[in-house]
């Protein structure tokens, strides 16, 4: 490493470590909070599917919940499934069929964007690589 190279790295983390202050509303705060508590729950979804665990899987939905998944382009959905109950069944169902057949999954997550995102509403989207 030169001695240029070495001084543009420390001025970079210098200005990097410089405390900047952006006034934000608590509307947006609320906002980032209630994005990265979703995010959260997409990994969730990933862990519990992918460690076959039924009961996790079920508790990230509501009870009265619904859970759809469409093959690209479709305009319907490939499988729904209503209510937490029947969420938690079809996952047990799942699990003994990968029991069975030694089937091991991975969901991997990305892209993830918001259609729309109220106090009361949340419509993430997200593509899932299923392997």
């Amino acid at each position: 490493m030169n001695n240029f190279t070495t001084y543009l790295g420390s001025f970079l983390l210098a200005t990097l470590m410089t405390s900047v202050t952006i006034p934000v509303s608590a509307q947006a705060i609320d906002q980032i909070a209630d994005r990265l508590e979703l995010a959260e729950v997409i990994a969730k979804y990933s862990s519990a599917a992918d460690f076959s665990d039924p009961d996790a899987f079920a508790a990230l939905f509501v009870e009265d919940g619904v859970f759809e998944f469409y093959i690209r382009d479709a305009k319907e959905p490939y499988e729904r499934r209503v209510s937490r109950e029947v969420i938690r069944a079809k996952q047990e169902s799942w699990k003994e069929s990968k029991r069975i057949s030694g089937i091991k999954t991975g969901h991997h997550q990305s892209g993830l964007s918001f259609n729309e995102l109220t106090a009361d509403t949340a419509r993430p989207q997200n593509m899932l690589l299923y392997t």
